[in-house]
């Protein structure tokens, strides 16, 4: 095991490697966000080098996601205490042999969140559609912005997971399964976020974990919803059982994307602060989300601090690791995808790991799970499925805590 100096001054929060693997960023309480780019060395072997620096951000900077867009290359969006969301695209070039990194700053973006954002992630891209980019919040809700570039990101849905006290605690349920439509509420901002410049792109420098459902759809009359590529629009509908506000601490700690790039199987994972976690899967047909009935059993005893799907290729079944300081779930759907089934024919298989972390990473045949903790010290311990017929058969392979060497 090795590790990577960073220039921070405190606290690392999050790190994400982009795509191609050749991009790495980190972000922390410092109000800062580092870029690495990893070098080839001709006599062979990689070298992480720093690209840039970005400190755009008035508060610490909790998360930070990628996207490989198809039409502007490696995207990074950075979010945090201040509520500001960052999208930044990401230039590699290469100067008397020696490769340049610079951060293009888009439009920066203050959200409708009303607590700090504690994850950002994009949808999976999709051909002829918009880029869109969701957030979670203590505020208790998810929502997700168009990323229009050069304009403003309208913000065209929310999901209120925990709205409603009770309603919420029945089998992990956040809505009434025959009401999957949705509420309008302009109220909330569905023409746009707020802006602070109007450039499109600001050059920024070249040098070298966070202390119902309601949806919402554009105006039409709305200036910035000019002529676009489809995307996904949330019609109004029949009220929830969540059609009230978020309950006191009931904030949400970390969301996941199915990772398809096809529209009929968008499904989103959301885990709250309370260790409840939700999903949600996208109805084309009423172009609504719709919640998925989960078994009682899954949650956490303490704040859910990651979620992770395991790649889906291959595969009968799908997975997707919960973490939390007080266990790992591993949850197994024997389908295809979340959103080929019927809700009510969808089954679930449960195995609970009794040591805790705070970030899981899947191979790519998605039978190990590797596992990190920081309670007290850094260590990675790695879980195997020795039969994939049997859900229970999961078994702990690795578990150490090596001195670190440096890159």
């Amino acid at each position: 095991m090795g590790y990577l100096a960073t220039e921070h001054k405190t606290f690392v929060h999050h790190i994400a490697l982009d795509p191609s693997g050749s991009l790495l960023a980190s972000c922390s309480s410092d109000k800062s966000v580092e870029v690495f780019y990893r070098h080839h060395s001709p006599g062979g072997g990689d070298a992480w080098q720093l690209g840039c620096t970005i400190a755009d951000h008035s508060g610490p900077v909790l998360r930070l996601t990628w996207c490989q867009h198809r039409e502007h290359g490696p995207l990074l969006a950075t979010a945090g205490a201040d509520r500001w969301i960052y999208v930044y695209r990401i230039a590699v070039s290469s100067h008397k042999g020696n490769p340049v990194v610079r951060s293009i700053r888009w439009l920066p973006v203050r959200g409708y969140e009303k607590d700090a954002i504690t994850d950002v992630a994009f949808v999976p891209p999709q051909q002829y559609q918009v880029l869109l980019l969701s957030t979670a919040s203590l505020d208790g809700c998810v929502r997700v912005y168009e990323v229009h570039q050069p304009l403003q990101f309208p913000c065209i849905c929310k999901i209120i997971p925990e709205a409603g006290g009770s309603a919420a605690e029945v089998g992990g349920v956040a809505a009434r399964r025959e009401s999957p439509t949705t509420i309008l509420r302009a109220s909330d901002g569905v023409s746009g976020a707020s802006t602070s410049s109007q450039q499109a792109e600001i050059p920024t420098s070249t040098v070298g974990r966070p202390p119902g459902v309601t949806s919402m759809i554009r105006s039409a009359a709305s200036p910035l919803s000019p002529a676009s590529p489809v995307s996904p629009t949330f019609s109004s509908g029949c009220e929830t059982v969540l059609g009230g506000p978020a309950q006191r601490g009931s904030g949400i700690s970390s969301i996941a994307w199915f990772p398809s790039a096809t529209e009929s199987t968008m499904t989103l994972a959301v885990g709250a602060v309370s260790g409840r976690f939700y999903m949600y899967r996208y109805l084309k047909e009423s172009t609504s989300f719709e919640s998925i009935a989960l078994p009682p059993n899954v949650a956490c005893q303490s704040p859910i601090e990651g979620l992770q799907w395991a790649p889906p290729l291959g595969r009968r079944f799908q997975l997707i690791a919960i973490c939390s300081r007080t266990s790992v779930l591993i949850l197994r759907m024997n389908t295809v995808s979340p959103s080929y089934e019927a809700v009510d024919k969808l089954s679930f298989e449960l195995y609970k790991h009794p040591t805790g972390a705070v970030s899981a990473s899947w191979s790519r045949s998605a039978t190990l799970l590797h596992l990190v903790t920081d309670d007290q010290k850094t260590e990675m311990f790695v879980l195997q499925m020795c039969d994939p017929t049997n859900h229970q058969s999961w078994e702990l392979v690795s578990s150490h805590h090596a001195e670190l060497t440096r890159f």
